[in-house]
């Protein structure tokens, strides 16, 4: 937001002394290359293969993965609020209302467990459930 508001700002200093045209033409470009931005960042790449799980810029193997449940709405807050466990790694987007809880089992693993929040909850788990059976198989 505070790119929103500097390039917004140079349109109006450019718009006092010229025509509001050339203070748009002025600032169209670096406000379409500020949201460009904006929006690859805000991305945020969810993928199951038989590698592992990949949530964000982080990677867990199939053999790690333990116990998973899709999580309600009101689920979802208790475990980012008051039921949080501090050594969660968590994939979390604020706009994102469920998500999905996967247990870690490797012992030299600090995370207990991964939140990741999904618009799909039950399609994540269910591939990460199916990718744990192809595990055990």
């Amino acid at each position: 937001m505070l790119g929103v508001g500097f390039i917004s700002t140079g349109w109006f200093a450019v718009a006092i002394y010229l025509d509001g045209a050339w203070a748009t033409m002025a600032t169209a470009p670096p406000m379409l290359v500020f949201c460009a931005a904006f929006v690859s960042w805000s991305v945020t790449e969810i993928k199951v293969d038989e590698a592992g799980l990949w949530a964000g810029g982080a990677f867990i193997e199939p053999q790690w993965l333990g116990q998973v449940r899709a999580l309600s709405v009101s689920e979802t807050k208790r475990i980012l609020g008051v039921d949080a466990e501090v050594g969660a790694w968590q994939v979390v987007r604020p706009y994102r209302s469920r998500a999905v809880q996967v247990e870690v089992t490797d012992p030299a693993d600090p995370h207990p467990y991964w939140i990741v929040s999904t618009r799909s909850p039950e399609q994540l788990a269910a591939a990460i459930s199916k990718l744990i059976e192809n595990r055990e198989t």
